[in-house]
């Protein structure tokens, strides 16, 4: 009877191991169970190149619902058909005569529509309860029904409207004639008042499209941090002690890592394998609750130094990568015509597909060899042309940081305050970036990123993320850690918690709760020692040791019995 009631209690103690697994660390929020069955469709009219930025911005916060988003020029209407999508936006950023087709299309849209800044006269029939005046300053933006206004960096334009009785305010703007309408609503159709969809209008009209596509999130933020730029002369010590500090904390974070430093004087390079106490620093780290997230492969393009150049992009003439390195290169005025200009850039990506490819085959080969394993990219400065992302989207499934507007410069960068599946970014999933970094010599850092924290955790679905640099040390590191922790109901993403994939060549790298699968021509990696498996594999294998002592005693016992 005795032998039987221990038996069973090392049931119990088994069932309820695998049922909770040592070590685990909540992951990032799902995405809606619904979003795979969502379909937007955004469709804009531009009155010059530069306003794509809007359109852009539009996409990442739709892509938080709707992993299915399409985006097209008025001109366009013809090649949709409205059976298609479940979600409409029409987003005017020209006064302009629209197709008639795109009336219609509207009109008779069985699902939610948002209309966006110009043209909402032309919908007379759906849109008959907003009339829009002139252009009027905004100073500020306040939630109806609650208490929060938030004052604009810089006053912006909105539309002065009047909404019909049976419409109400979800959002409205201070302007100097009083408060004017800036979202309105009536049953499943949306007007917004304004061009500019730059924060802090990009966050109040997210937390917005919760309503629009008739979704739940949690009031849970998701925080995460990145350790940057560690490229092979990154001091080893410094790693070491971070990771080292994390471990002990229970935190998980992600490490950027670029496998080739370039001397900008000599050129010469020195590759990560150069660097063993740095890779036994990474590989520490990794087994302890680190994530490798691939930062470019040299971080640098021309004549510039590894972690300060660019790599996937021309910051001399600010346009797409379009030739090596020691080629000549050309800029806007050295052509006649913009035609010109173009047929230039479009030359050129061809290139640029085959140099991004190679550079990120490179990268994660040079990790695996090793013994460290990628799981997602990020690139440098977060600069990158549209070519550069539909590449990155062929072999990597998850993307981290800021994402650079459009091909017209890299100064212009955004991320929303979720997780996204923006249609630029090609099928990544977008984990962003939100909170910026501590920059050398800037002790007041910490409390700038603390300060953006402090709004964004009062948003659905929430990411406060940022990054920091490790030659800044320890003691600014722990600073951060120690006010990220003071934010309440928050969770750690762990890059190794949720599905990522990798392919590359003849490589594959999976991973999903805790552990990583690598494979390489389709055979699993000899040594089983992928980030995370010994790590979870360790406290099994002690559990398996404690019940076989208690066996044997359990056997001895029934022996000297009998």
């Amino acid at each position: 009877m005795r032998k039987s009631m221990i038996l069973c209690m090392l049931i119990a103690m088994i069932i309820s191991f695998l049922s909770h697994p040592h070590g685990s660390v909540t992951a990032a929020s799902p995405q809606p169970a619904s979003a795979k069955d969502i379909r937007a469709l955004i469709i804009y009219s531009l009155a010059q190149k530069e306003d794509i930025h809007q359109v852009r911005i539009l996409d990442m916060l739709a892509g938080h619902f709707s992993k299915n988003s399409t985006v097209i020029s008025d001109e366009d209407i013809a090649s949709v058909s409205g059976d298609t999508y479940t979600h409409l936006f029409y987003y005017g950023l020209q006064q302009k005569e629209l197709p008639a087709e795109l009336i219609i299309f509207v009109d008779n849209f069985k699902g939610p529509v948002m209309l966006i800044n110009e043209n909402v006269r032309q919908f007379p029939g759906r849109y008959a309860f907003v009339t829009r005046n002139s252009s009027v300053l905004m100073s500020a933006v306040t939630v109806t029904g609650s208490s929060e206004t938030v004052v604009l960096p810089e006053e912006r334009l909105a539309a002065e409207v009047q909404i019909s009785q049976d419409a109400e305010t979800l959002l409205s703007g201070t302007t100097a004639q009083g408060e004017v309408p800036l979202l309105a609503r009536k049953g499943d159709s949306y007007y917004l008042a304004t061009a500019s969809l730059f924060n802090p209008i990009g966050y109040l009209l997210g937390e917005s499209l919760f309503s629009f596509f008739g979704q739940e999130g949690v009031r849970q933020p998701t925080l995460y941090l990145r350790l940057e730029d560690i490229h092979p002369k990154t001091e080893h010590k410094k790693v070491m002690e971070i990771a080292k500090y994390l471990k002990s904390k229970n935190i998980p974070y992600m490490l950027s890592v670029i496998p080739v430093y370039t001397n900008p004087e000599t050129l010469k390079e020195i590759h990560l394998e150069d660097s063993p106490r740095l890779v036994k620093a990474l590989r520490y780290a990794q087994d302890n609750g680190g994530s490798i997230v691939l930062h470019g492969y040299r971080h640098q393009y021309r004549n510039s130094e590894t972690g300060e150049g660019f790599e996937y992009w021309d910051a001399e003439h600010d346009h797409p990568i379009t030739q090596a390195a020691h080629e000549q290169s050309y800029g806007r005025n050295d052509f006649d015509t913009e035609e010109a200009y173009e047929a230039y850039l479009k030359k050129g990506q061809a290139f640029e597909e085959r140099y991004v490819k190679e550079t990120l085959e490179k990268g994660v080969q040079e990790l695996i060899d090793l013994k460290l394993y990628p799981l997602a990219f990020e690139a440098p400065h977060y600069a990158m042309s549209s070519t550069g992302y539909a590449t990155v989207a062929k072999h990597f499934s998850t993307y981290v940081g800021q994402i650079q507007l459009s091909d017209l410069t890299w100064t212009s960068n955004y991320a929303p305050i979720y997780e996204s599946y923006p249609s630029y970014l090609k099928g990544m999933r977008l984990l962003p970036e939100t909170i910026g970094y501590v920059e050398s010599g800037d002790q007041n850092g910490v409390d700038a990123m603390m300060e953006k924290a402090a709004i964004y955790e009062n948003y659905t679905d929430s990411y406060i993320a940022g990054f920091y640099h490790p030659y800044l040390g320890f003691d600014l590191l722990q600073s951060l850690v120690d006010e990220m922790l003071t934010i309440k109901n928050a969770k750690w993403l762990d890059l190794k918690n949720i599905n990522n994939e990798v392919n590359i060549a003849d490589i594959s790298i999976r991973s999903s709760n805790g552990l990583i699968q690598v494979e390489v021509d389709g055979q699993p990696l000899p040594d089983k020692e992928e980030a995370g498996y010994i790590q979870q594999s360790l406290p099994y294998a002690g559990l398996l040791i404690v019940i076989l002592i208690a066996v044997l005693i359990i056997r001895r016992r029934g022996s000297a019995q009998a």
